[in-house]
């Protein structure tokens, strides 16, 4: 609902993680006044989404109809939800409520883990250390506006595969 915020609020959604990963292509809804405006200035900075996404996205939406789509959003879910509980399995196995803690994301496809034991600045564990082991994490530094040190890490459990996520719980610890 469009009304809530007093007329000012705006959800922006994406197909990227439901059609394609690489698809980049979303949409906006809100009060028209604001998608209208959004809509002018997106036209002066990058005119449009690709065209081939568009076409995609289009032939794939008109294919399926609504209930085709509700079917693949409710597979896609579950995919992920599966894989968000191999990692979360990998983290209770390899990290002790000493050494680490987080939330159980409810949806998406990152895991964010907050370091204790007094580490506030994950930069480096996550750029050094952790690579030098072959682990690939991104720092909480890395979507700080201010670029201000972290103790989060960023673990993705989207394309990883069972063993990989495992490893990196190991290694982590």
């Amino acid at each position: 609902d469009h009304n809530l915020g007093d007329g000012r609020v705006l959800r922006f959604d994406s197909f990227s993680k439901l059609l394609s990963s690489g698809m980049r292509l979303g949409f906006v809804t809100g009060p028209p006044t604001l998608v209208n405006r959004l809509n002018l200035h997106t036209q002066t900075t990058n005119l449009h989404a690709s065209g081939i996404s568009q076409l995609l996205a289009y032939k794939l939406l008109d294919y399926w109809g609504l209930d085709g789509f509700d079917d693949h959003a409710a597979s896609t879910a579950t995919f992920y939800n599966n894989r968000r509980n191999v990692l979360l399995s990998a983290a209770h196995q390899n990290l002790s409520p000493d050494l680490a803690e987080w939330n159980i994301p409810e949806a998406g496809m990152f895991l964010w883990i907050k370091i204790l034991n007094g580490i506030h600045d994950t930069k480096t564990l996550v750029e050094e250390k952790a690579v030098d082991a072959g682990v690939l994490f991104v720092p909480g530094q890395s979507f700080c506006p201010l670029n201000e040190p972290s103790s989060y890490v960023r673990a993705s459990y989207s394309t990883a595969s069972d063993e990989d996520m495992n490893v990196a719980m190991e290694r982590l610890a």
